[in-house]
């Protein structure tokens, strides 16, 4: 069994915060609600634990990148956390902790957030949806999830298609899903020719 982990505050902010991103992208809820008790010290704002974030990115985006389940349910459920709320910056460029789970490849955790009101319309700032996540990052199983809820294979919204995104990121797994699935490849080579051509 291993020795109980113990935080032990410092007097410098960038550690706290670098501690809550570390903890969120290792899954590590013992050490997040650990430092999160310090932090606010039993009687704090525990919605503060947001303000620390990684270009925009806070800790509830990256728990849900990476699929951590229990640790999203920890802090939508016990800190006030959204699963729908934009992150800001060059990490998070408008999207959502629900469409950073479509990457995950983690169907629980990208159910979680669906169930508690995830939009799968919903484009971040970039014009990419739950289903452009998923394609773009070979999350096979989500891409399969979201076109299984009657999500057009086509989705477009002004930034190119699901198809168009997996494609330029080499994703050939979630192509072929997304192909299977009648997905325009006109629209693809009018893409690709003006990627190429600009």
């Amino acid at each position: 069994m291993a020795p109980p982990f113990i935080y032990f505050p410092s007097d410098d902010s960038s550690n706290d915060e670098k501690a809550v991103i570390k903890a969120a992208i290792e899954g590590n809820l013992g050490r997040l609600k650990g430092i999160v008790k310090s932090l606010t010290k039993g009687n704090g704002d525990l919605s503060a634990i947001f303000s620390f974030n990684v270009d925009g990115a806070n800790a509830l985006h990256i728990a849900a990148y990476k699929g951590h389940l229990e640790v999203c349910k920890y802090l939508v459920e016990e800190l006030g956390g959204d699963g729908n709320a934009p992150g800001y910056g060059t990490l998070a460029l408008g999207s959502s902790p629900f469409m950073m789970s479509a990457q995950s490849c983690d169907i629980p955790t990208f159910k979680y957030f669906l169930d508690r009101g995830g939009d799968l319309m919903k484009a971040d700032d970039k014009g990419r949806t739950a289903l452009h996540h998923a394609a773009g990052s070979g999350s096979c199983k989500i891409t399969e999830f979201i076109l299984s809820k009657g999500v057009s294979v086509d989705l477009d919204c002004g930034r190119g298609t699901p198809l168009y995104v997996a494609a330029t990121n080499e994703q050939d797994k979630t192509v072929k899903i997304l192909l299977d699935h009648h997905a325009n490849v006109y629209d693809l080579y009018f893409f690709l020719f003006l990627l190429i051509n600009s």
